[in-house]
């Protein structure tokens, strides 16, 4: 399940995402992984009165499932390339 007030769209996915979610302080790491463990995107992300929202492309990575982490909290969520984004 997604963490309280955390938005993440469409699911499936063609390859463009969207999360929102509350987020206390000015700027957080925001990464994709592979369900092995590998980042396969890593970038900044900035908060916006007590919010992040952030349109993450992943148009560049291969089907299959990967895991949203922001500042190395796991979202407890995956999402999945057909591209999709699933809970686990």
């Amino acid at each position: 399940m997604f963490a309280p007030g955390v938005k993440m769209y469409p699911n499936p996915s063609s390859g463009v995402i969207t999360l929102e979610m509350p987020f206390e302080g000015p700027e957080a790491t925001l990464e994709v992984l592979s369900l092995t463990g590998q980042v396969m995107l890593s970038r900044q992300a900035f908060s916006n009165g007590g919010m992040i929202n952030e349109t993450i492309d992943l148009s560049e990575l291969s089907k299959g499932m990967y895991m949203i982490r922001v500042d190395g909290q796991s979202l407890n969520s995956g999402v999945v390339l057909n591209y999709v984004l699933t809970n686990l």
